[in-house]
């Protein structure tokens, strides 16, 4: 890109930034997409010691990239990013930061994009920090990670603290599934004849930590689900531009038909996994609250919309499980099944009956990086088209909260399943019981 890119980062040791971001820059740095004179600044809550920072945020990259990394390219990057200490309550932090900016040459007028934090007190209070000190530039945007929030409520605090700060189309939402969007629909949507059913799965292998009480409904369905959903159902755009695709997406989110609990009670499967046991060691014991967060979704969904009448979508998402899969499979009525699957080159994606197709998937965290890399590029260049509006994100919450309301109130738990499996066995009864079975990756 010709353009000079700063990045401020508020949380310099946060998932969103070492797991997340970070390896998106750096695959942009590595395709020589990064005008040299741009900086990174992480921002800490508390001191951090130089060296082993670094040696962290190498680790991380290595982790997620491996070897598709080039010589020296985590050298480069790194040598771009500065680290501040701030409190967001301290005026004298904040100075300090404004200085490092300006000394940066970040505040000359070029793009540039604050990751914001993902709680809304602590939105608040950044975004209040960039009014006071005067911060913001006309090419200056809010960088945020789905999901936004963990309720409602609080996406709508950090939308409220957001758009206080920068316009609407200041704000960019990245959900890394977008990302290749397009490809998505010319790969499942590309042949004539109705439709009996779509599948959504979005199984990551490593078993992430969940907050307890926000399990993977809150964290994947909501955002990483829906979007591809959203994609897949959308109608054609009726006019050109970014606005005309969001509007089509959030048509879809607005069009899927509301679970009462009963429905949740019949079509949504939760699950827990169970670390496989390990010699000379005791588990430790889990709080009630931490045995009710799910570590696996499954459900079935209808989008009440023009050309999917009947057609339901099963979603399914979740963690720990035998290996990493984002993919769309439309089944079609007379027996053909065409798949995406993220991360697939061009001639990869299958078209066949069912259980013949094979995919060979880069390793998540590449694909998740490229995907980022991609959309950071449209936040650069001002194009909102894969980037998720606000409207879509309150949408998406007003749909998932019944289920996650429901869930609260049942004396049920989450059903075991075996760590590195496919989930619990309901999870195939969800479409046993309708006469179909899950595509799996062959």
């Amino acid at each position: 890109m010709n353009d000079r890119v700063d990045l401020t980062v508020f949380g310099a040791t946060s998932r969103q930034f070492v797991r997340r971001l970070l390896p998106a820059l750096t695959v942009l740095e590595q395709d020589g997409l990064l005008e040299p004179a741009g900086r990174v600044v992480a921002v800490s809550s508390r001191p951090l010691d130089r060296s082993a920072y670094r040696a962290g945020l190498r680790r991380a990259v290595q982790a997620a990239l491996g070897d598709s990394l080039e010589d020296g390219v985590v050298d480069r990057l790194l040598a771009r990013v500065d680290r501040v200490e701030l409190d967001p309550t301290n005026e004298v932090h904040w100075s300090r930061l404004a200085r490092t900016l300006e000394r940066n040459g970040s505040l000359d007028g070029g793009v540039h994009l604050f990751g914001l934090p993902r709680s809304p007190v602590g939105a608040r209070l950044v975004c209040a920090g960039l009014r006071r000190w005067e911060l913001r530039r006309p090419r200056s945007g809010a960088l945020l990670e789905a999901p936004v929030g963990h309720n409602l409520g609080s996406a709508r605090g950090i939308a409220r603290a957001v758009t206080a700060t920068f316009a609407e189309d200041r704000a960019f939402r990245l959900d890394p599934v977008l990302g290749e969007a397009d490809r998505l629909r010319s790969s499942v949507l590309g042949r004539a004849g109705p439709v009996d059913h779509v599948q959504v799965t979005v199984a990551r292998a490593e078993a992430a930590a969940t907050d307890p009480g926000h399990g993977v409904l809150r964290h994947m369905v909501q955002s990483h689900g829906l979007s591809l959903v959203s994609a897949v159902a959308m109608a054609p755009a009726t006019r050109p531009g970014a606005e005309a695709v969001r509007d089509a997406r959030l048509e879809v989110l607005r069009s899927l038909r509301p679970m009462t609990e009963g429905d949740v009670d019949r079509w949504t499967v939760r699950g827990r996994a169970v670390p496989p046991p390990r010699p000379g060691h005791r588990p430790r014991r889990l709080r009630d609250t931490e045995r009710r967060t799910e570590t696996f979704v499954a459900l079935r969904a209808e989008v009440d919309a023009p050309g999917w009448d009947g057609v339901p979508f099963y979603l399914r998402t979740g963690t720990g499980l035998r290996s990493d899969a984002c993919s769309v499979v439309v089944a079609y009525a007379d027996g053909e099944r065409a798949v995406w699957h993220a991360g697939a080159s061009e001639g990869q994606e299958g078209s066949g009956r069912a259980g013949s197709v094979r995919e060979h998937p880069a390793p998540a965290a590449v694909v998740g990086a490229r995907a980022r890399a991609r959309l950071l590029l449209d936040a650069v260049d001002g194009d909102l088209t894969r980037l998720v509006r606000g409207d879509e994100v309150e949408a998406a919450w007003e749909w998932v909260e019944p289920i996650a309301r429901r869930w609260e109130r049942s004396p049920g738990r989450p059903a075991p399943y075996a760590g590195g499996g496919i989930g619990p066995l309901d999870a195939a009864h969800l479409l046993g019981r309708e006469g179909r079975e899950w595509h799996e990756v062959a």
